[in-house]
């Protein structure tokens, strides 16, 4: 039986909550990019055991990522391709606006919901991405019985979006936070 694991990448060190300007969120988001793995928590044991039973892994080349595919697995080989990397937050260009780090978060990214995308990558490019990053996870499976992705909250719910408009079912919730894991089972046959 084929199965393909989605699971969010670990806590990373940057944890900040202070005021930065519109001028400064594209220093925090290059800052996020490149912080490491927290080793304040470790993976959940089931998280774990599910990596070490994957056919596959896979990670997207933001550090985050690799590094917590390398703590879920030590060792064993990961594949990372780009497909796989985030949906980037759009960058404003306003300078007078002050607010804390987690409320651009939320304000960026319902912009970017709503198609606002700054020069960035748009909503519909990272759905078309998210189709791609779903058919790679299909042939990995297909290939290797299964495959793990450890990636990134919001392209990993378009990934899932993708592969249960393709018949994939699960039986877990969303992914909501680190270390979160959904688990997709018996997918029709794919002839991608």
């Amino acid at each position: 039986m084929a199965r393909i694991v989605l699971v969010r990448h670990g806590p990373v060190t940057l944890r900040e909550r202070r005021w930065i300007t519109a001028a400064q969120v594209k220093e925090w988001v290059v800052a996020y990019d490149d912080a490491g793995l927290s080793h304040a928590e470790s993976a959940p044991a089931a998280v774990r055991a599910m990596a070490a039973d994957s056919g596959a892994l896979v990670a997207s080349p933001l550090r985050r990522s690799t590094q917590s595919a390398a703590r879920l697995a030590p060792g064993r080989e990961v594949l990372v391709d780009a497909v796989f990397a985030e949906a980037g937050l759009p960058v404003p260009a306003w300078s007078m606006l002050t607010m804390p780090i987690p409320a651009w978060g939320v304000l960026l990214r319902a912009g970017w919901y709503l198609g606002w995308s700054a020069g960035g990558e748009s909503r519909r490019c990272v759905l078309a991405r998210a189709g791609r990053a779903a058919d790679l996870l299909q042939q990995l499976s297909d290939r290797h019985g299964s495959v793990m992705h450890v990636g990134h909250g919001i392209l990993l719910a378009h990934i899932a979006s993708h592969l249960l408009a393709r018949g994939w079912r699960t039986t877990n919730r969303p992914i909501a936070g680190n270390w979160s894991m959904r688990v997709f089972k018996d997918a029709p046959d794919f002839g991608g």
